[in-house]
């Protein structure tokens, strides 16, 4: 399931008056470079300088923004699952008119370019070349100027996909649960990912991804957001993100329980939430008591007479029985594989 979806290899998106300063310093410094050899005193000498430095302006602006199209994975290619996760992360609409606005640019600089080197040609003084080559500078940064909303646009979007895990063909196990019930805590007992864990809910705002490994096997663990128990209709992107990765990617789930309440959500809408993902979804589901340490052992006893003993009991912060779940996912693997 890997597709091109390397964002990082976007280049840093500048700002317009940041590639506009770029075009025109880079202009003036090639052209000395280039035709550091010709005397600008004799007029066709000087009809040159000015045509080379409205080159390279055009070339270094319509470049830059064509790298940015080019390096841009196209949405249209991408499966399902990973269109529904970018369409949670960003709007898709508004990117694909920021490019378009940016292709635009690249083609009205180009048709400008090819414009004032014909005036220039067709100019007869040093300074009608320099006019003209003004002219075509003040216009170029009109054109980029017009797309410095679309620029700082792209900026923001790259910062949202350049993190965006790329899940392989492995068996997957999701966890799943209320906000802070020790997801993430169990996704970094499990593979030695370093997710960022805080005592609040809502902490994970995104899919974690990490490997648990067993010899040369490998199996894919990802952490999802909290739910709240609500329909779809009523969750936030966050939310979506959670169901998605429940719906798409996992072999089995493996739900996150604590019934000491120290999530800040009680049992009863944290069982809520375990039954709808029991209707709702295919995969075979671990329930797994987490937080052991902070229960009397009479509760841990109700509880597990509650779930006629198909739960784990776990105390992941005390490493507390995260064994015998690696040893589940590895027999679930072996019988689903």
């Amino acid at each position: 399931m890997s597709y091109n979806m390397n964002f990082k290899k976007i280049p840093r998106i500048m700002t317009s008056q940041e590639l506009i300063d770029m075009a025109f310093s880079r202009s003036i410094k090639e052209t000395k470079k280039k035709l550091s050899y010709l005397k600008s005193n004799r007029v066709n000498n000087a009809r040159k300088i000015e045509q080379k430095k409205i080159e390279i302006a055009s070339k270094e602006s319509r470049q830059y923004l064509d790298t940015i199209l080019k390096k841009t994975p196209s949405f249209t290619s991408l499966p399902d699952f990973y269109y529904e996760l970018i369409s949670l992360t960003i709007d898709i609409d508004r990117t694909r008119k920021a490019l378009g606005a940016l292709k635009w640019a690249s083609e009205r600089i180009g048709s400008l370019e090819g414009y004032y080197r014909g005036k220039i040609k067709a100019s007869q003084t040093k300074e009608e070349f320099k006019k003209r080559r003004r002219e075509f500078f003040g216009r170029l940064a009109s054109v980029l100027r017009q797309i410095d909303g679309e620029l700082g646009y792209l900026q923001v979007m790259k910062g949202k996909l350049k993190n965006l895990p790329i899940f392989k063909e492995e068996f997957t196990v999701v966890i799943a649960g209320a906000p802070n019930a020790g997801k993430s805590s169990l996704l970094r007992a499990i593979t030695g990912a370093s997710p960022r864990v805080e005592s609040y809910p809502f902490t994970t705002q995104k899919l974690l991804l990490g490997y648990m490994l067993n010899g040369i096997r490998e199996y894919q663990i990802v952490d999802t957001p909290g739910l709240l128990d609500r329909d779809i209709e009523e969750m936030n992107p966050v939310e979506r993100q959670a169901i998605l990765a429940l719906d798409n990617l996992a072999d089995i789930i493996i739900f996150v329980y604590d019934p000491g309440e120290t999530c800040g959500f009680p049992k009863s809408t944290q069982l809520d939430i375990l039954e709808n993902i029991q209707k709702n979804f295919n995969s075979k589901v671990l329930v797994m008591l987490n937080k052991a340490d902070l229960l009397e052992k009479d509760e841990i006893n109700e509880i597990v007479k509650f779930f006629h003993d198909k739960i784990y009991i776990c105390s992941v912060k005390d490493n507390y029985g995260v064994d015998k779940i690696k040893e589940y996912i590895i027999t679930e693997a072996k019988r689903i594989i």
